[in-house]
């Protein structure tokens, strides 16, 4: 090779690298935006749309600027477009204005346009055409080696040490502090990025009296003139549109597996500081395949045959990435082993590329640099195909969302083994329809199918018949129940048919019964990603949940998860596997979407009025949650039944460990808004303690229908009166909080009355008090009191009711001597039943974006070590 070939190379080699750092620190800039300008996924994925659908707008402008001013003075322009979009990034953080970023980023795109359009050319025909893609390899590596400094390098220069727990404070700031704080992450892009203009400027120039020559892609030998005479388009060349949309595809998956990771493992509970390594793993893998891509060819295989094998990799890596699951330990990262075949898709993309464009390209001639234009407007895959797989994320999950892959590695298997040799669109404008037309049926299929099976074990409580009194699109309405042929079974499902053949929103779930003795091992055999809805009988409860997130499964279930220590160390192994697998385990709590609990924690957080949350002693909580039970109700309008097993506490768990969940997790939810409580350092439990209901058997049998007392209640039985444990009071403290919760349970209600629930929770401007005063007829009310006895200000009184009003414009207030009572119209009060929807359509929402919040797993294990560590304290009395 020519020495002048040879500087020639590693000169276009150099721009390989710059357009590196300027493309693949978009890895980053992503999760980085969504942070600093409080934007949602696909706002965010916005910075890859702006950035690569330059290449569609300016590919064929920059072909006939390149004819008109040369490669050379061209790419000279090229750089100073990208110099004015890095300059852009300057008032777009001091306004914190993301649609001037996302302008900067589309001239930063239209500059690198120009660049792409002159360098692909140059190293394609800089030399033999049988070792194109092996030069174009090493061009690849030279872009990846930057892609995988581009998002360490911007950490570094952006991202501080203390970040990932300020990140995590944003959300609970007030908006003016959170203001402050979001304008100081924003502006830390200035610096960088003027730098980066600046260099840009001078590489032009650098270029512009480089050695690099100017070409000319017109010529062509007599014998190409001849068999392109007849053409006057590009459009003519059938292997050259389809390399286009095989290059479109291509680009798309690359920046999918490498734009994705970051989030993915988010998923997996990595957060931004260690993620940030993951886009440089699947860039090292391109980087691998790039070297064995320059000793292998042309010595050992051709460039076709490499292309052929990549995109066969790409097809089983995506495959793998959807349907491969486990727990793996890798370069000192936990994380499910789907994100390495993730990582994978890098080796697989890495020769695609370098195996396309020679073959596009290949007989062109005087078409050459228009042909170039149009690979180039192939690029705006890259902007398609985030935000597809954005969609994708939020109809079918973050991991599922990779099924958008498979359509693409099809398409690049048919143009590698097929569509490259293509010369006649009259051959194969039929089949290429076809295949057309398939994808979107496919896509259509995909979307109108629900998602979810749902399957449920011993549905003993009707809690688990209330989870489907509503239908739900994602989950397919044939659900399968796991249970003994019982009364209960049968029970449970007469209720869901009641449901059915009601005539106000029907639902049409088709259960079917596995009844058989070996029930329980059955229900272990539904693919993973089913739904496992558990509700009944608690003993085993944690056992189930333990099996179901082995086997691959979500769960949403009933309280309580964990009736004693030792269920308390089984939930803690399993919510960790769950979490690492990225799955959801979710528990059902209701009493969040309670109107009165829901405005409580809005004053809460109205610091104006409300003050600092007080720490209160033990002699005087400052927060206390206390609720009243009856045995004996009515529900759905009809006397509720109660499986005899409900007053067994070796089956459903005393007092201690029942009820209180609820009340200890609206604790958590109200004064600790998504903050990750850690058991072991935020909680201290200062005293527990039980006692007993009385039942006579009349009343056992009026709220069971049983006929004689069961035998496994014997050791509860004196005098012919059931003693159980059913009442229990917790006193502890929340990172320095101290709270008390208590739980009673009487036989029934008077005329007119049913359970009830209590609650204060003191501030240094004002107290919150949930009561049921003697005019409150439809349920508790919420009253302000002022702490000190004195008239509250109305000004702040009147802020913080606007406040309420934008979400509940009904809502009023009225002043009741020293304290304001909120009126609340019952088209607010939804009712219990109700709520059972709303916490599946959320437990359906975590499960379609992939992940669940990281407090909510803390909330969970918080709340259930205080139960079970309250028990055990108790009886040690």
């Amino acid at each position: 090779m020519k020495q002048s070939t040879i500087i020639s190379i590693a000169i276009i080699a150099g721009l390989f690298f710059i357009f590196g750092l300027v493309s693949w620190v978009n890895a980053i800039l992503i999760p980085y935006f969504k942070i600093a300008c409080e934007l949602s996924n696909f706002q965010s994925y916005l910075v890859a749309f702006a950035f690569y659908i330059s290449y569609f707008v300016l590919s064929v402008p920059a072909s006939f600027l390149l004819k008109k001013l040369g490669f050379k003075k061209g790419m000279m322009v090229g750089f100073w477009i990208m110099a004015a979009g890095a300059f852009l990034f300057v008032p777009a953080a001091l306004g914190r204005t993301y649609a001037i970023f996302l302008a900067g980023l589309f001239t930063l795109g239209a500059g690198l346009a120009i660049l792409q359009t002159a360098a692909n050319p140059y190293i394609t025909v800089l030399g033999p055409k049988e070792r194109a893609a092996q030069r174009i390899s090493i061009m690849g590596i030279c872009n990846k080696f930057a892609g995988i400094l581009a998002p360490l390098l911007f950490a570094a220069a952006i991202l501080r040490p203390t970040d990932a727990d300020l990140f995590k404070q944003i959300p609970l700031m007030e908006m003016a502090e959170r203001s402050k704080v979001l304008d100081e992450l924003i502006r830390r892009v200035i610096g960088p990025y003027s730098i980066v203009g600046i260099a840009l400027i001078l590489l032009g120039i650098l270029v512009r009296y480089s050695p690099l020559p100017e070409i000319n892609t017109d010529e062509e030998s007599e014998d190409l003139a001849v068999v392109n005479s007849s053409k006057t388009s590009v459009l003519q060349f059938p292997h050259l549109v389809l390399g286009a949309i095989a290059i479109f595809l291509h680009v798309g998956t690359q920046v999918i597996a490498i734009d994705t990771i970051i989030p993915y493992a988010g998923s997996m509970q990595i957060d931004l500081l260690e993620a940030k390594s993951f886009p440089g793993y699947t860039l090292t893998a391109t980087i691998i395949g790039y070297v064995l891509g320059i000793i292998a060819i042309p010595k050992l295989i051709t460039q076709v045959t490499a292309l052929r094998t990549c995109t066969l990799l790409g097809l089983l890596f995506s495959g793998l990435i959807i349907s491969a699951k486990g727990p793996v330990s890798l370069l000192g990262h936990q994380s499910d082993v789907s994100i390495w075949f993730l990582v994978l898709l890098g080796l697989a993309n890495s020769l695609v590329w370098a195996g396309i464009w020679p073959l596009a390209l290949d007989g062109l001639g005087r078409f050459t640099k228009v042909g170039a234009s149009v690979m180039i407007m192939g690029l705006c895959g890259n902007a398609i195909m985030p935000l597809l797989y954005g969609w994708a994320a939020d109809a079918w999950g973050l991991r599922m969302a990779y099924l958008v892959l498979i359509p693409c590695y099809l398409y690049l298997i048919f143009y590698a083994f097929y569509g490259h040799q293509i010369r006649n669109w009259k051959k194969t404008v039929v089949s290429i329809a076809v295949f057309s037309l398939t994808l979107p049926a496919m896509a259509q299929d995909m979307k109108s199918k629900p998602a979810y099976r749902l399957l449920t074990i011993d549905p003993g409580h009707f809690h688990a018949a209330l989870v489907m009194k509503t239908s739900y699109p994602e989950i397919d309405t044939t659900c399968y129940v796991y249970a003994p042929d019982n009364q209960e079974t049968t029970q449970y499902l007469q209720l869901i048919q009641s449901f059915n053949k009601r005539s106000i929103n029907p639902t049409n779930w088709n259960p079917q019964l596995y009844a058989e003795r070996e029930y329980l091992k059955q229900a272990w055999m539904q693919p993973p990603g089913s739904i496992l809805v558990l509700a009944g009988k608690n003993r085993h409860k944690a056992d189930h949940i333990s099996s179901a997130v082995e086997q691959g499964y979500d769960v949403l279930a009933d309280k309580p998860m964990a009736i004693n220590p030792f269920g308390f160390q089984q939930l803690e192994k399993s919510l960790e596997q769950a979490r690492k697998e990225g799955r959801i385990v979710l528990d059902i709590m209701t009493e969040r979407f309670e109107i009165i609990n829901i405005l409580q924690r809005i004053l809460l957080n109205q610091r104006e009025l409300f003050g600092e949350l007080e720490k209160g002693t033990p002699e005087n909580p400052a927060v206390v949650k206390e609720s009243l039970h009856h045995y004996y109700k009515m529900v759905a309008g009809q006397p509720l039944r109660r499986p005899e097993w409900q007053y067994d506490p070796s089956q459903a768990g005393s007092g201690l460990v029942d009820v209180t969940t609820h009340l200890i997790d609206l604790v958590q939810w109200t004064c600790f808004p998504e903050v990750e409580l850690k058991y072991k350092e935020d909680i201290m439990i200062h005293s527990a303690r039980e006692w007993n209901t009385a039942l006579s058997f009349p009343q056992f049998a009026a709220s069971t229908e049983a006929k004689k007392w069961p035998d496994y209640l014997a050791q509860y039985i004196l005098d012919d009166t059931l003693h159980i444990p059913s009442n229990g009071e917790i006193l502890y403290s929340v990172r320095g909080v101290v709270v008390k919760v208590k739980v009673e349970w009487n036989y029934k209600a008077a005329d007119g009355g049913g359970d009830t629930h209590y609650s204060v929770v003191r501030g240094s401007g004002a107290n919150l008090v949930i009561r049921q005063g003697s005019n409150d007829r439809n349920g508790a009310s919420l009253y302000i009191q002022s702490p000190k006895g004195k008239d509250l200000p109305e000004d702040k009184l009147k802020r913080a009711l606007e406040l309420i009003q934008q979400t509940y414009p009904d809502i009023g207030l009225v002043k009741e001597g020293l304290e304001w009572k909120l009126l609340i119209p019952d088209q607010y009060r939804t009712g219990h039943e109700a709520h059972f929807a709303k916490v599946t359509s959320q437990f359906l929402q975590y499960k379609q974006h992939g992940n669940m919040p990281a407090w909510e797993w803390f909330f969970m294990l918080a709340k259930y070590y205080i139960t079970t560590q309250s028990l055990l304290m108790a009886k040690s009395k």
